[in-house]
């Protein structure tokens, strides 16, 4: 028995040590893939490439180059080339008995990453040194699981008390190193901020910020979901009448994803509650305010054709300020003639983002207070293609405004917060149910219709925009 189970040793350690040899054999070329992965998902923005690595059988050092093209403007705050030195350790094993092909890390400072003229700014402010410490596994289906914590930062104003808190920040991602798919998520446990001169303090409750990445191309748009959301949020500000004082929950998310072969679909969303009554004062009554956007049967094509517009727009915004800091008026020309040519590119981008009859928007919106309000929109676009220069495009297009969609909507809303919130909406909704085209029961305005061939459908009767607005302020 004794000797079965010093074979069965014998055959695990050889089994351990040929796959960490053989791993350590490969060690440049997975750290090399690791960079490349990277720099993909950098597009451009920043490169990063091996400079020295130095092989070992368990283990190995490395350098890595990490420079930004373009990033030369003298606020940019980094070390440009900014050098890493990293360590690996290999498998098959990591940090206890993980199975993984290696494991990366380094730990640095925030300071030491600084040009020296903004690292002495930032000295004056930050206090201490922010530590950055980095661990990624690669596993051995080639995908990277990573943690990071940058430690503490905490701000002074150096003319008063006021400072910033942030609390250790810690990310974990998970990614596909060929694909680039994957999911992040950044957390702190608080965040405070004080300022005495407005007598004002903020603090934010375990901020977190999720992100997944379904597809990522090499250029265009990235698809996947990103959320932003807080256990809790307090605001005060006592140098202003009436003070402010506020604590609520709250969360904004967004979504690009494919919704056809061709097609992709947005949407975005928002929800603001509180129980404290403070806060429900300050909000006119209101407990919680929730809006759901989503728009779908956008082209794909004029989604790329907008991110291509905006990357245009962005490097010719650079070079006109450059052209400015400079003095240089020719340069300063030349960029805005450029801005101004990419006018007539909205034309073809409108062309291909809204597509007739697919592209379909709905909107939910809830208000909660003694009652709970909502406005529902279903909309779908039914508007024509633009053509000539963006002037004649504009002119064709606000003439047939009528007519650029069709759906339905129904509004439910307070009479007592609609006092509040929009008081001149209440002088219509009461004109309108006076005329028998909205109702008011239980203190709810309700009012529901159709949109359709350019006209406004209520109860029935179609309307014309131009001839409902007059009827409603008759």
């Amino acid at each position: 028995m004794k000797k079965k189970l010093i074979a069965i040793l014998i055959v695990l350690a050889a089994v351990f040590l040929g796959g960490r040899a053989w791993i350590s054999s490969h060690g440049e070329q997975y750290l090399k893939e690791v960079l490349d992965a990277y720099n993909r998902g950098q597009r451009g923005e920043a490169v990063a490439d091996l400079r020295h690595f130095e092989n070992g059988f368990s283990s190995a050092r490395a350098e890595i180059n990490v420079s930004f093209p373009g990033a030369e403007t003298e606020d940019f705050p980094l070390q440009n080339p900014l050098i890493i030195p990293a360590r690996l350790r290999y498998g098959p094993v990591v940090e206890g008995l993980s199975p993984a092909l290696m494991e990366l890390e380094f730990d640095d400072t925030i300071n030491r990453w600084l040009k020296p003229e903004v690292r002495k700014h930032f000295e004056e402010e930050v206090e201490g040194n922010v530590t950055l410490r980095y661990r990624g596994f690669l596993d051995w289906s080639k995908k990277m699981h990573e943690k990071i914590t940058i430690g503490q930062i905490l701000s002074k104003d150096p003319h008063s008390e006021g400072f910033l808190l942030i609390a250790p920040i810690r990310i974990r991602s998970d990614y596909d190193l060929r694909t680039l798919a994957g999911k992040a998520t950044l957390l702190s446990e608080k965040i405070h901020a004080s300022d005495p001169n407005q007598h004002s303090e903020l603090n934010i409750t375990r901020p977190e910020l999720a992100m997944e990445v379904t597809e990522f191309p090499e250029t265009g748009p990235i698809f996947g979901r990103l959320m932003i959301r807080a256990k809790e949020i307090s605001l005060t500000r006592s140098d202003i009448r009436p003070p402010i004082e506020m604590r609520f929950s709250g969360s904004i998310g967004g979504a690009l994803l494919h919704s056809a072969p061709q097609e992709a679909g947005v949407a975005f969303g928002t929800d603001l509650h509180t129980e404290d009554p403070a806060t429900i004062h300050a909000w006119q009554g209101l407990r919680r305010v929730k809006t759901d956007l989503k728009v779908s049967g956008l082209g794909l094509k004029g989604l790329e054709e907008l991110s291509a517009l905006q990357q245009r727009q962005l490097k010719l915004q650079q070079e006109l300020g450059r052209a400015s800091g400079a003095g240089d008026d020719v340069a300063m020309q030349k960029a805005i003639l450029a801005l101004q040519s990419l006018n007539d590119d909205w034309i073809k981008i409108y062309n291909d983002l809204l597509i007739p009859g697919k592209t379909h928007l709905t909107l939910n919106e809830t208000l909660v207070s003694k009652k709970t309000s909502t406005l529902k929109l279903d909309l779908t676009f039914t508007g024509q293609k633009l053509r000539g220069n963006a002037m004649s495009a504009m002119i064709a297009l606000m003439a047939h405004l009528d007519r650029l969609v069709e759906g339905s909507f129904e509004l439910t809303l307070e009479k007592e917060l609609a006092h509040k919130l929009y008081p001149n909406a209440v002088f219509i909704l009461d004109s309108m149910v006076s005329k028998n085209m909205a109702t008011l029961k239980e203190g709810l305005y309700h009012l529901k219709g159709r949109i359709k061939e350019g006209k406004i459908i209520i109860n029935g009767t179609k309307y014309a925009p131009q001839e409902l607005i007059m009827m409603i302020l008759m």
